[in-house]
């Protein structure tokens, strides 16, 4: 990341598909050696550079990779300018991803109202557009925010109906 860096500060021109390489990069490190380190110097310049995806993207990256380094309070506007700016280019799929994500960082620091409200909203998003793996995904967070709340027949119902959304997905 290093050398991504060093050329990206440098505000040199930058070779075509550097960037992008670098936002890949970021991707991987996700799973690896999460750190917004490189995310921050792109989305800094990111109208600059050649990359061939919206900026959302990038805002979506960096909230994924804080809410794993458990910076809770600072994902969610990543989340939530993500969402906005995939919802300015009609990209409900995204939009729903993001709200997802505002609801299970919101499930993380104990904000059920706020979890369920945003789990709520990208179910209705993701049964517009038949996603059944986002379905699936909010009710299984559904069934867990009732299951917390002790609201044990919607829990069951909800994480039932998770269940057999799940069954539905081909492998």
């Amino acid at each position: 990341t290093s050398l991504y860096k060093l050329v990206l500060i440098s505000r040199a021109p930058v070779v075509s598909g550097l960037a992008y390489s670098a936002w890949l990069l970021t991707e991987f490190l996700y799973w690896v050696q999460p750190s917004t380190e490189l995310i921050d110097v792109l989305l800094d310049r990111w109208e600059q550079l050649d990359i061939d995806l919206p900026r959302a993207d990038g805002l979506r990256t960096r909230g994924r990779i804080l809410y794993k380094l458990n910076r809770y309070t600072l994902a969610i506007p990543n989340f939530q300018l993500a969402a906005h700016q995939f919802s300015d280019h009609g990209d409900i799929q995204n939009v729903a991803y993001c709200q997802m994500e505002i609801g299970h960082v919101s499930l993380q620091i104990d904000d059920y109202a706020t979890a369920r409200e945003h789990l709520e909203l990208a179910l209705d998003h993701f049964h517009r557009i038949g996603e059944k793996l986002g379905i699936a995904q909010c009710l299984q967070s559904l069934g867990e925010i009732s299951s917390r709340r002790t609201e044990c027949d919607q829990a069951m119902k909800m994480l039932t109906e998770a269940c057999c959304c799940f069954q539905e997905i081909p492998s």
